[in-house]
């Protein structure tokens, strides 16, 4: 069992968060929509900001295996791929440690983007100070759900800009994001399923099978089976680890 820095982890992912934050805001908070209010177009921003904050929090957190801070993992190749099914003993069947991986991905999906989506209303705060405005913020909450071909994004916050007799309010956005992670978790779930019965999967008849997906298989040594599960239609993909069956490396 690998032991992981939380802090190194999170310091990673405010970092490429500011940039793509930046990127973001410049492009958007500069320009003008001909035919789209002032009110409009800053709510069409935000809106791109909170997707592009749920966009990287995603990548990070299935990159790890669809858990956002593991605990028990294979390091490869520079990610911390957590353990999804696993055994520490040889010639025994793995068990699922991850049972409800769609919840785990949420919470980290939540806690990853929350810093993020944070930036993006406080960047809009301080363009409406810059231009007089006096500002009233309220409490951030918000929370993503899991769907058949997409991701809802609830995000619950009141804004107001007030100056003179004018007055811009913004609260609560509900945002739709195109995503196949509900199929990627039934086609982890097929693979922990048979991992867990009999200590083998066949990645490739499986793609066969289910030609939407693109699943790998690599086998470390005699203990470790690293994989992988992409959905074509959207190019998001997991990466986790099995230790099922081992065999101890002397009697091979």
């Amino acid at each position: 069992m690998i032991k992981r820095s939380k802090k190194g982890q999170v310091a990673v992912f405010i970092i490429i968060g500011i940039v793509v934050i930046g990127a973001v805001l410049f492009f958007t908070l500069g320009k003008r929509i001909p035919g789209i209010s002032t009110t409009e177009r800053e709510r069409i921003d935000i809106e791109d900001c909170i997707k592009n904050s749920i966009d990287n929090a995603l990548r990070l957190v299935l990159a790890n295996g669809g858990v956002a801070n593991p605990t028990n993992y294979w390091e490869y190749q520079g990610k911390k791929l957590a353990f999804l099914c696993y055994t520490n003993n040889f010639n025994e069947k793995c068990t699922n440690q991850v049972p409800f991986l769609g919840d785990e991905i949420k919470r980290g999906v939540e806690e990853f983007a929350r810093d993020n989506i944070k930036d993006c209303f406080y960047a809009l705060e301080q363009e409406y100070k810059d231009r007089g405005y006096q500002v009233s913020s309220g409490d951030l909450d918000f929370s993503v759900e899991i769907v058949p071909d997409k991701m809802l994004i609830t995000v619950k916050k009141k804004i107001s800009f007030t100056r003179d007799n004018e007055r811009n309010v913004y609260e609560d956005f509900s945002l739709i994001r195109p995503s196949g992670l509900f199929y990627i978790l039934m086609a982890v779930h097929d693979i922990i399923d048979q991992e867990a019965r009999y200590c083998t999967f066949d990645a490739l008849q499986y793609s066969m099978i289910k030609p939407e997906f693109k699943v790998t298989l690599k086998t470390i040594g005699t203990e470790t089976k690293i994989y992988s599960v992409n959905y074509k239609k959207t190019g998001e993909e997991i990466f986790f680890a099995v230790r099922s069956c081992a065999f101890a490396p002397n009697i091979v």
